[in-house]
């Protein structure tokens, strides 16, 4: 045998009493459950719930928010065209309504009408010889005047006139009749005389060829066969 050691030779490590096996160099250390582990344990298991309930969280409100906007874009589309749908439907009642109302206030006028004219008619009337009797005292010389120039204009005789005027109105005739005569030379001669049945204001001409009435009553007249001949359109 030879005194050389060989290169590969064994050794050997002898351990002392206290020491352990090598076992423990190839496994890793045995985890006893315990108070400690168990509540490390817990802790992850809770941390863990809740991070995935915090995602769970927040995609459930992404979805929502998603759901929200589109139903109020669909709600706000659907209530635009129900409105505009409604607003026709009134607009239709109200139209008809109106066209009703219109028809039956024509008719409800036409009865009125039919049931009062003459009432209307004979308050018009009396309204209107009222007012006009109130503003011929107050201008009854203007009129005169007027009239007795009116019918002037019509006369074609080159005999005698007589000119018919109310007892009231002798005084203002006298005048008329003078300055007439200084105004138109050509007048044939006009006799003054008062007549009962000529209205304040009114006058009238005879001649041998005719008669120009221009008296108050005559014109009242012509607006009493405007009134009974005035037809509701």
């Amino acid at each position: 045998m030879s005194d050389q050691s060989s290169p590969h030779s064994q050794s050997r490590i002898i351990y002392g009493l206290q020491s352990r096996s090598l076992h423990h160099f190839d496994r890793p250390e045995t985890v006893f459950w315990n108070t400690e582990t168990e509540e490390r344990y817990m802790d992850q298991v809770r941390e863990r719930a809740q991070k995935k309930a915090r995602e769970i969280l927040e995609q459930a409100l992404a979805e929502a928010e998603g759901i929200r906007n589109q139903a109020k874009e669909e709600g706000y589309r659907a209530g635009k065209q129900d409105a505009q749908e409604q607003v026709e439907v009134e607009k239709q009642r109200v139209v008809k309504f109106l066209d009703s109302l219109e028809h039956a206030l024509v008719q409800a006028k036409e009865e009125v009408f039919s049931q009062h004219k003459d009432v209307l008619f004979q308050i018009l009337r009396l309204a209107f010889e009222k007012s006009f009797g109130v503003m011929l005292e107050e201008h009854r010389f203007q009129a005169l005047s007027a009239l007795f120039e009116e019918s002037v204009t019509q006369i074609h005789a080159q005999s005698v006139v007589t000119m018919y005027v109310c007892p009231e109105d002798t005084d203002h005739a006298q005048q008329i009749l003078a300055q007439a005569k200084v105004d138109q030379p050509a007048l044939p001669e006009i006799i003054l005389r008062t007549a009962h049945d000529v209205a304040p204001g009114g006058v009238r001409l005879e001649s041998g060829e005719g008669v120009i009435d221009n008296s108050i009553s005559s014109r009242f007249e012509q607006v009493r066969n405007i009134f009974d001949g005035y037809v509701e359109p």
